[in-house]
C-alpha cells in the first residue's frame, strides 16, 4: 500500500519540481491573498520565534531580530525571506522511563 512518501508516489508538487521552500511560499502567498496578511505580519512570526529561542541556552539561533531584519534578509521564494524559513536542522526529544 503506497502513501505520499512511498517510492513511486506521484503528486503534483513533485511532478512540477517544487522544493519545500517554493511549496510553502505558494501556500503563504495564497494565505496572504485570502486573509490580507502583510509581509510585516508574516515577519513578526519569525521575530517572535527567534525571541523564544533567545531565552533557550541550547537554541541553534539565539539572537534577537527585528521585523526589518526579516524583510531585509535574502529572498528565498517570494514572499518568504531567509528569516521566514526554518533553518536546515533537526530537533528531537526523548524520555527515558
Amino acid at each position: 500500500m503506497g502513501g505520499p512518501l512511498a517510492p513511486g508516489f506521484e503528486d503534483l508538487e513533485d511532478s512540477l519540481g517544487l522544493t519545500y521552500g517554493a511549496l510553502y511560499a505558494l501556500r503563504a502567498r495564497r494565505y496572504m491573498e485570502t486573509y490580507g496578511l502583510t509581509s510585516e505580519q508574516l515577519a513578526k512570526i519569525a521575530v517572535t520565534n527567534r525571541k523564544n529561542g533567545y531565552y533557550n541556552d541550547k537554541s541553534a539561533h539565539g539572537e534577537l531580530i527585528s521585523i526589518q531584519d526579516v524583510l531585509n534578509s535574502r529572498m528565498i521564494s517570494d514572499p518568504l525571506h531567509l528569516y521566514d524559513c526554518n533553518p536546515n536542522t533537526d530537533g528531537a526529544a526523548a524520555a527515558s522511563l
